[in-house]
């Protein structure tokens, strides 16, 4: 646990608001969620807190106010400064795929599982969220390389035992599938 506090106008009033962090009374470390311009790097927060951005730690395209809880904690734990969210409202990385708008994450298991979700993710960088069932089966089974070898492949077969897929791939309508973001 964290204790969070909110600085409107951080830009403007940092000065009494680190001066107020400064109070031996308050906990030794904290975040403090931001709105407004971003403070130059050389201005620093007192003793262990951490400053976010409410920009950055809200998720644009949830259709109610969400927080990027991955951003937050990355920010929290990080030695870096400046920590940006990903652009991208999933990451896949190490066979872990997060979705910003998801508390839990997802362990992929199994290689064939691994190349699909590798190859979804490679496509959500380019632009392309949803795609064809044939061609992410097409990227899970590489040595099927003819559609008709492919024939009688389904998703469900390829993510069977792994009822977890479910929230987090979305078969958005006939034949198409794409990351469940909301």
């Amino acid at each position: 646990m964290t204790p969070v506090w909110l600085a409107r106008g951080m830009d403007v009033n940092v000065d009494e608001v680190f001066q107020s962090l400064l109070d031996t009374r308050l906990p030794e470390q904290g975040l403090v969620l931001c709105h407004g311009r971003e403070l130059p790097r050389v201005i620093r927060p007192p003793r262990n807190y951490r400053v976010a951005y409410l920009h950055d730690a809200l998720v644009d395209y949830s259709p109610s106010p969400c927080m990027d809880v991955h951003y937050l904690e990355r920010v929290l734990t990080s030695d870096e400064d400046g920590i940006k969210p990903s652009a991208l409202p999933v990451d896949f990385a190490n066979g872990v795929l997060r979705i910003r708008t998801k508390t839990e994450t997802w362990v992929i298991k199994g290689e064939k599982q691994h190349k699909a979700v590798s190859y979804m993710y490679e496509q959500a960088q380019l632009g392309r969220w949803e795609l064809d069932a044939s061609e992410i089966l097409a990227a899970a089974y590489p040595e099927r390389r003819t559609e008709e070898s492919r024939k009688g492949l389904k998703m469900q077969n390829l993510f069977s035992g792994n009822e977890m897929w479910r929230e987090f791939i979305v078969n958005s309508e006939k034949g198409k599938y794409a990351f469940k973001t909301l």
